[in-house]
């Protein structure tokens, strides 16, 4: 698991007391860690699909933009738990 992911989650990016993720500082379960994890990519997969079908279809680009803005809402607020660092670092991933 890269060090990103675990400071967007808040949860310790070195293991602590050797529990590491899940443990009691982490404050989040580990299914709960997976399922954004995967919601994460799923989203990320979604907006590179989106960006080759702008490439190839400029005729579409104000339909997929409006869809692109309606998943980085969706995605913004998954992540209100994250901090404002992480937060945009996500907004420049998606422009």
């Amino acid at each position: 698991m890269n060090p990103s992911a675990a400071g967007a989650l808040g949860g310790p990016t070195l293991p602590k007391e050797g529990r590491g993720f899940g443990g009691p500082s982490s404050g989040i379960s580990d299914k709960k860690l997976l399922l954004l994890l995967q919601q994460q990519q799923q989203q990320q997969q979604q907006q590179q699909q989106q960006q080759q079908q702008q490439q190839k279809q400029p005729e579409q680009m104000q339909h997929m933009a409006a869809q692109q803005q309606a998943l980085q809402e969706q995605q913004l607020q998954q992540q209100q738990h994250c901090d404002r660092q992480d937060q945009q670092q996500l907004q420049q991933q998606q422009q």
